[in-house]
Order: structure tokens, then sequence, then C-alpha cells
């Protein structure tokens, strides 16, 4: 319906002062009306005076009190506009009914058998809240729960931590449903994350001990023996060159030259490592023979599958160290040590050389430099064994342990998603509408709601609009003739549909705080009446009692027949408000 304006019925005085953002209006046709008649009164005086002088004179008597003008427009009484609340699959499995009013931290339905929390927030959950994660929504979901008097943990968080998970726990136990997380310690994912971290920590068993095997690793006596008869050798040749016996010299050189040959020779040559293969070759048997026995054993005899599974982890942790064995038995030479023996056997042949020209000084020399290197090599020998590879493997075994001993633990906390928990930017909401269906997906709207607070509604006209503003008293009227007070909330500004490109006209709010008086009426249509301009403990008289005076301006004619000269106020329901310090309360104006 058009919303009408119309002046409102004068009210007794009122101690209270009218709020500051009521608009002054100056009503254009009251005052037409007011000039109008006044012109008409005068004629009509002047015309009495003059034809009757004695007819009856109608008089009416000044009155001290308030006046006020406004406006009055039509609206309904409803919930607000319903907005949807979508689902995130699964099938629904459980439904609310139209109208029921659902509190937050209450459920409102169920998908696949599991209970869909309401929650209270500004920021709805639009992925997995678990370990790990970090985002607004983590916060959100924080404040959700702690909205509900739950602890779960330090407000504005926004990291996933325990306290979350034990805070959707007590969400659950109050619900009457298992948390998340005891559902899951029995799932697949539960069990796979367990079965990683016994492998886990059988790897990293077997490394330890591979580390502990290479550590044992080192030189032959052989090695050792080769080498300090390299010394030796070394030295002699050393000590037969500086006493300048050539024929001697030259005979340790030759000496140092062939044990440097040999050592080279030996070195280079391909390891024996048929014992480590025969136990590596021998382990991998053992290995599979476990595994036969553990794909062997019944399934309901927990007690020989965990024997089962012990066999095959000693039969994996032998496996790990006679392949270790292998590795380090056939290991050859590094580069370094190809060129230590390359430059021990050239410079020996140096030695050689000058020796057998009997060039003593450079005999000497050379001399010094094989003794050198072969005081080197043998030192290298004596040096702990390499097991740098070893211990990356230990290393990286037990960072593989804690990745699996962590999710293992991340697998037994509780984890909520946008399919358990709807956040909405209410405390409690009314279901206007349901669009699941029981035994179908969970998918798209599944219900439509509303606020639980009925509010009035008016529509505007753009000059309207500009005449209405946010906070702003008004006064409901009912069907029933009850009037409420009322405040004006949010207001809208025309807008266009952008669907059907409609136009929507400016809307405003009419907040109601006396909630129970609304209770047996529903939707109902309402009038709102709107002041905008009011004159408190004034004088007020007829419109009709003004005259317009010739040289401007306005008066009233009193019983006697003075014409008392008025300011005009504010004019509302063919009454105007009079000023002049010649008129008081009680007396009589005429009406013409």
């Amino acid at each position: 319906m058009e919303p009408v304006t119309a002046p409102i019925p004068p009210q007794q005085p009122r101690r209270r002062r009218i709020p500051r953002a009521a608009v002054v209006i100056v009503i254009v046709v009251a005052l037409l009306a007011v000039l109008a008649v006044a012109a008409v009164a005068v004629g009509k005086r002047l015309a009495a005076q003059n034809t009757d002088a004695k007819a009856e004179v109608r008089t009416a008597t000044i009155e001290r009190t308030s006046l006020a003008a406004g406006m009055v427009l039509t609206g309904t009484l409803g919930y607000g506009d319903p907005r949807d609340l979508g689902g995130a699959g699964g099938v629904v499995t459980k439904l609310p009914e139209a109208g029921a009013i659902v509190e937050a931290g209450s459920v409102l339905m169920e998908v696949d058998g599991r209970p869909v929390f309401v929650g209270t927030g500004p920021m709805p959950l639009w992925r997995e809240i678990k370990p790990g994660l970090v985002g607004p929504d983590v916060a959100a979901l924080r404040a959700a729960l702690a909205a509900l008097g739950i602890d779960a943990g330090t407000p504005g968080n926004a990291t996933y931590d325990n306290a979350l998970s034990v805070g959707i726990a007590e969400l659950y136990s109050r619900g009457g449903y298992e948390p998340p997380a005891a559902l899951a310690a029995g799932g697949e994912e539960y069990q796979t994350a367990a079965d990683a971290v016994k492998n886990a920590e059988r790897s990293y068993a077997d490394a330890q001990l591979a580390l502990t095997a290479a550590k044992k690793q080192g030189p032959g006596k052989v090695d050792l023996l080769a080498a300090n008869n390299s010394v030796e050798a070394a030295e002699r040749a050393l000590a037969a060159a500086r006493a300048g016996d050539s024929g001697e010299a030259l005979t340790n050189a030759r000496e140092a030259l062939d044990l440097a040959k040999a050592q080279r020779t030996e070195m280079l040559a391909p390891k024996d490592t048929s014992a480590e293969q025969t136990a590596w070759t021998e382990a991998l048997a053992q290995l599979a023979r476990a595994q036969g026995d553990l794909a062997a054993v019944p399934a309901d005899d927990p007690d020989a599958k965990r024997a089962a599974e012990d066999a095959l982890a000693a039969a994996g942790s032998a496996v790990t160290v006679t392949k270790a064995a292998l590795d380090q038995a056939s290991r050859g030479p590094s580069d370094a040590e190809k060129l230590q023996l390359e430059s021990a056997v050239n410079q020996a042949q140096r030695a050689f050389d000058a020796a057998e020209r009997g060039d003593m000084g450079a005999a000497v020399r050379e001399a010094k430099e094989g003794l050198k290197l072969a005081r080197a090599q043998r030192q290298a020998l004596k040096e702990p064994t390499d097991v740098s590879s070893a211990e990356l493997a230990v290393t990286s075994a037990h960072e593989d342990l804690a990745t699996a001993r962590k999710t293992l633990a991340e697998a037994g906390l509780n984890t909520v998603g946008p399919r358990d928990v709807l956040i909405v930017p209410a405390q409690t909401i009314r279901v206007d509408q349901v669009k699941a269906k029981l035994g179908l997906p969970a998918d798209g709207a599944i219900i439509s709601w509303t606020e639980t607070v009925l509010y009035g509604r008016v529509d505007l006209t753009e000059a309207q609009r500009s005449r209405v503003s946010a906070g702003t008293p008004v006064t409901v009227t009912l069907p029933s003739g009850a009037e409420l007070t009322a405040v004006v909330g949010d207001i809208s500004n025309t807008s266009t549909n952008p669907e059907t490109f409609e136009m929507i006209p400016a809307r405003a709010r009419i907040d109601i705080e006396d909630q129970s008086a609304l209770a047996d009426i529903g939707l109902a249509t309402i009038t709102v009446s709107l002041i905008e301009n009011k004159a408190e403990d004034t004088l007020v008289v007829p419109v009709t009692a003004l005259m317009a005076l010739a040289e401007g301006g306005y008066c009233v004619e009193l019983e006697d027949g003075t014409l008392v000269g008025v300011e005009v106020g504010l004019v509302a329901d063919t009454r105007a408000e009079v000023r002049s310090p010649n008129l008081s309360e009680g007396q009589k104006v005429v009406i013409p």
C-alpha cells in the first residue's frame, strides 16, 4: 500500500525533549490554507459588519498545549528477509521443522547421522579446521565456541591448537554426541597413521644398528702392516741418502718404490665381499619367510599376529645391518685416497731416480717427501672410519619417525568443517523454510532462516527517505488499535534487483522493544506514525481564527473586537501555533 502523509493529533504537553534528529518541516499546504482561510475570513467579516452588525459571533478558546506534525506510514510486521544456509555434502538424516527456533550451540540437523551445529559469528567456515591450519576461519571457530561459554584457547588465535580441539570436543559432548576424534580412532586413517609410526620406529632402529656396524669397520691388519713397511722403507732411504751411501740409498729407494706400487695395487684391487654378500642374501630370505608367516596368521589370533610382526621386524633389522656391512666392505678408495696413492708412487719414483743418478742432495729431498707421504697414508688408515652416510641415515630416520608420530597425534585431534558447524550472524535463528530432503545429498541450500525478532518494515518514497533517519522514535499502531513505542532502525536506499531489474524502494526497519505485545499477532499490517516537528507548551488557535493583514502578516480578533497581530508557528491538524505577548491561555478569539 502506498504510504500516506497525515498530521498527528495533538498531544498533552510532556516534559521529555524532542530528539535532535526530528526534522523541522514547514507544512506548505497548511500555510496556504491559512492564507486562504484568513483572507476569506476578513472578507466575510467586513461583509458581516456592513450587513448585520448584530449577527451571532462564533469564538474559540486559546489553548496552551503541544502541537505535532509528521508522517503516517503503512507497513508490515515480519522477521526480515530469509537467508539460505548451504550444505557441504553427505546424506541428510534428520531435519528441523519450519518455524523452529534454534539457539547457537544447538543441533540444527544431522548429516550421515552426525550433528550439524549452529554457531554465532560474522564469518562462516569454508574448509576443514584441522591441525596445521592458520587463518581467520580458525579464529572465527574459536570465537563461536567462546560465545557458548566453551574455553577454546586464546581469543583471536588464528592457529589450530590442542585447546581448540578440546573446545570442539566440548561442543559435541554438550550435544550428546561422540567427538570427531573418538570416531576417528577406529577409522582407517587413524590405523594407517599408527602403522606408519611402527614402521618408522623400526627404520630408526635399523639405521642405528647400521651406524653401530659402520663404526666397527676399520682398516685391516694387512693394510696397516703395509703402511708401516712403507714408512720404515722411506726412513731407511732417507738415512742412506743423508749418509751419502749411494748404493744403500739406491737399494732403499727401490724398496720404497716397490712398496708404494704394491700398496696402490692392493688398494685399487676389487674387494672380496663374498662373506658379506652371503650374509645379506640369507637375511633377505629370512625376511621373505617372516612376511609369509605374518600373512598366514589367522585374523582372529592377535597374539600370533604380534609374534609374527615382531619376527618380521627382527628380520628387517637383519637385512639393514647386513646390507650396511656389505656396502662398507665394497667401498673402494675415495678420489682423494687414489690421488694420495698415486702421489706416493710418483714421489718414490723421483727418489729412486735421484739415487740412481748419484745425486745425493736430490735423493735426500725426495726421500724426505716420500717419508712424509708414507706417514700421511699410515695416519689416514688410523683415522676413524667415515660413517657420515650412516649418520645421515639415522638423522633421516629420526625425522621420519617424528613426522609419523605427529601425524598420529593429529589424527587423534578433533576437526570440524562447514558440514559440521554453520556459523551465522545471530545468536538465535528461526527456521523459515526447510529446503533439503531426508535421504538426499546435503548440497545447495538446505534451509532458509530469519532472525527471531519481529519488526516493522515500511517502504519509503525518495521524498520520505530524506525525512527519515535512524534512531528516530515512532509510534506503531497494531490492527487492534494498541499503540507501541518503537524506533527507526536500519534504512536501505532505493536499489535494483540484479536478476529482475525491478526497482526496490527504500525501506526502513522499525525496531519494537516490547516483543511480548507481538506474540499473537504474527505477520500483520501496521501503521507507523513519525513525528517530524513539535511545539510544546505553546498557545494554539484554530487555523480559521487567523486573518491576513493588508500590510502583511496575520492577526486574530478577540471577543471585544480587538485585532492582535501574531507570529504563526507550527500548523498541524487544522490548528496553528501563535505567538504574541498580548495573548494568553483562555482568551476567546473570533472564528469568522
